[in-house]
């Protein structure tokens, strides 16, 4: 089973600004972050759309959490699953 930790995709903790999390997908140059609980175990993502939206609401990203605006539980698929199967899941 792969775990959270092994996929090369940012990750956060859900207390993170908004703010923060833009610049880390911008550093990292990825459209998504995980959001990963004190245990490492996934609760959420972040989406560049999220963020975007967030801020079009007139949302602060420096004064809002990321557990605020994340796509929640986080999409997952069983790791046998099939590319048309994990597309259904992401749309």
């Amino acid at each position: 089973m792969v775990s959270a930790e092994d996929l090369p995709v940012p990750r956060l903790n859900p207390d993170v600004s908004v703010l923060e999390a833009a610049k880390l997908m911008i550093s990292e140059r990825s459209s998504e972050v995980f959001v990963l609980d004190d245990g490492g175990r996934p609760v959420g993502v972040v989406r560049y759309l999220d963020v975007v939206r967030s801020v079009a609401e007139g949302k602060h990203p420096a004064r809002t959490a990321i557990q605020e605006i994340m796509l929640q539980p986080a999409p997952m698929v069983d790791e046998e699953a099939t590319v048309n199967e994990v597309s259904k899941v992401l749309a």
